[in-house]
C-alpha cells in the first residue's frame, strides 16, 4: 500500500478504539470549573486494553481501507501526534503526511494481507508485520503487487495509534538476481550530526552492529540484539535466528560503509525507531549491496537499547 512511503517510522488507522468524548461541560460553567471537569474527565479514562492480532490488525485494514477509498479525513484519527517517517526530501511528520495522503493520485482496485504477526515493544508499543498483494495505480502506473510491510502501534489513553508504517517490495523468487551497480560510499557532510543525544545513543549502538557484520563477528552483534528480533527484507521476514543466519550464513565481502542523515523518534518511554541511509561498498553472494533507506526499532531493556526490529529498503 502506497499509505505513506517513508523510511521507517510511521502510519496508522484507529478502529477498536471508542471516541474521547467527555461529558458536556453546562453552559453557564466558569472557566475554572471547566478546566476541572475536563482534567477529571481525562484522568477517569482508561487505559486501552492490551491488544491481540485480530485487533490490530483490524486497525491495519481500517487504513487501507482509507487509503482505497480516498478518506482523507480518517488519517487525523489515525496517527499518533508522534509520528514521524522519512521520505526522498528528508523527514515526514503527520502534518505532511496527512497532506501527502490528500494529494495522493492512486486508484485501488484491490489489497489482500496475509502471514501476520505481532510482537509487543515494551508495554506501550506493538509491531505488525505482514504481506500485502494489492492491485493499484499512481498517476497512471501499476504499483508493485507485493510488498512487505510493518507497522508500529503505541498506546495513547484509551486508543491506539500508528506510529510508524514501512513497506518493501517483495522479491519475485521466479525473477533473476537484480544486479545493481556497485556504488562507493558517500561520506555525510560536515554538518550531517545526529539530530538529539537518543539519535547519537541509538546510533552507537546501530554502528556496533555494522562494525560486527562487517567483520563477521556473530558473537560481538548478539548481545545488541533483543531475544525476540526480527527484520524483514525484500526476500521476506525473518526471526532472530533467520537473520542471524541471512546476515552471517551468508558470503559477504565489505569493504566500507556510510550511515547518512540519522534520526530518531521517542514513540513511548522505551521504544525509539532510528531512520538512516546506509551506503555500502562491498559484496554478497556476489551482488553489489548499494544504496538503502534503513529503519531500526528499539526498545530499552533497563539502561540499554536493544535492536527489536529492522528493516532495509533498497533505494
Amino acid at each position: 500500500m502506497k499509505k505513506m512511503i517513508m523510511f521507517a517510522v510511521p502510519c496508522a488507522a484507529a478502529l477498536f478504539l471508542s471516541a474521547c468524548a467527555g461529558a458536556g461541560e453546562p453552559k453557564n460553567a466558569v472557566a475554572n470549573s471547566t478546566n476541572t471537569a475536563t482534567a477529571n474527565a481525562n484522568a477517569a479514562k482508561p487505559a486501552a486494553a492490551a491488544p491481540d492480532k485480530a485487533s490490530v490488525m483490524a486497525l491495519e485494514k481500517s487504513a487501507w481501507e482509507a487509503w482505497k477509498t480516498k478518506d482523507a479525513k480518517f488519517w487525523d484519527g489515525f496517527l499518533s501526534d508522534k509520528y514521524v517517517g522519512a521520505g526522498p526530501n528528508g523527514k515526514i511528520g503527520k502534518a505532511d503526511s496527512i497532506k501527502m495522503m490528500g494529494d495522493d493520485k492512486t486508484e485501488v482496485k484491490s489489497y489482500a494481507m496475509s502471514d501476520e504477526q505481532m510482537q509487543m515493544l515494551g508495554n506501550d508499543a506493538v509491531l505488525l508485520t505482514y504481506k500485502a498483494d494489492q492491485d493499484f495505480t499512481e498517476n497512471g502506473k501499476p504499483g508493485p503487487k507485493n510488498v512487505w510491510a510493518a507497522s508500529v502501534f503505541v498506546r495513547e489513553g484509551d486508543k491506539w495509534k500508528n506510529a510508524y508504517h514501512y513497506e518493501v517490495t517483495a522479491a519475485d523468487p521466479k525473477a533473476p538476481a537484480a544486479k545493481p551497480a556497485a556504488k562507493s560510499p558517500a561520506k555525510p557532510a560536515a554538518d550531517a550530526k545526529p539530530a538529539d543525544p537518543s539519535t547519537e545513543a541509538l546510533m552507537t549502538v546501530e554502528k556496533k552492529g555494522w562494525e560486527a557484520w562487517k567483520s563477521r563477528d556473530q558473537k560481538a552483534i548478539e548481545p545488541l540484539l533483543s531475544k525476540d528480533l526480527s527484520t524483514m527484507e525484500p526476500t521476506g521476514r525473518y526471526d532472530r535466528a533467520g537473520t542471524l543466519k541471512l546476515w552471517f550464513d551468508t558470503k559477504c565481502e565489505i569493504k566500507d560503509y556510510t550511515l547518512n542523515d540519522p534520526f530518531s523518534a521517542a514513540v513511548t518511554s522505551d521504544v525509539s525507531i532510528l531512520f538512516f541511509k546506509s551506503v555500502t561498498d562491498g559484496t554478497c553472494d556476489g551482488q553489489p549491496i548499494g544504496t538503502s533507506n534503513s529503519t531500526s526499532v528499539y526498545v530499552k531493556e533497563g539502561d540499554t537499547w536493544k535492536l527489536a526490529f529492522g528493516m532495509n529498503v533498497p533505494a
